[in-house]
């Protein structure tokens, strides 16, 4: 997963690191399916 703010992001790059955590399961097993 690529996530670019081009800089009219209010959000830190960390802020929005823990968003896209918080909201996707990146796990390789939930992918696939």
């Amino acid at each position: 997963m690529f996530v670019s703010k081009i800089g009219t992001s209010s959000k830190t790059n960390k802020e929005l690191l823990e968003i896209v955590k918080s909201n996707f399961d990146l796990r390789p097993g939930i992918i696939i399916r």
